[in-house]
């Protein structure tokens, strides 16, 4: 094991209007662009959807898709498509334990600010984030 500190930044994509400001923040806060890592997580796919019935959507296409869109719409942020990993299971606890995987120094991540019942029936990713990861967490306040 090498005396270096790792210098990944790990970076939560959810498609959001608060994708550009997360990413932003986050290439200020890394030591290089190269050390940006992002994840997107999908949710579990119902045996019961009508894309897996007829067998139209499989995880395979649906991670090409996120891929490309990721592309199309943050290309501009010198982030390849190479440093984004998609994975499939519970965002908070997914994300967390990639960047414990693959040993991030921080990870920035959106909070959408919701209290009360919204919070409570949505959840938290970013809540979930904070109790889960093993690095330091930096969260960007959105606007409502």
């Amino acid at each position: 094991m090498s005396g270096q500190p790792s210098s990944l930044t790990v970076v939560p994509i959810d498609f959001s209007d608060n994708t550009p400001a997360v990413l932003e923040q986050a290439l200020l806060l890394a030591s290089s662009p190269d050390d940006i890592r992002c994840i997107h997580v999908l949710s579990n796919q119902a045996n019961m959807s009508p894309g897996t019935l007829w067998g139209d959507v499989d995880d395979e296409k649906r991670h090409k898709a996120v891929k490309k869109y990721f592309i199309d719409h943050y290309g501009e942020f010198n982030v390849s498509q190479n440093q984004l990993e998609v994975r499939i299971g519970s965002p908070g606890f997914v994300i967390a334990d990639y960047a414990k995987e693959i040993k991030a120094h921080l990870i920035v991540i959106s909070s959408h600010g919701r209290h009360g019942l919204p919070r409570l029936l949505l959840g938290s990713v970013t809540e979930r984030v904070i109790r889960e990861a093993h690095c330091d967490v930096y969260v960007l306040r959105t606007q409502k």
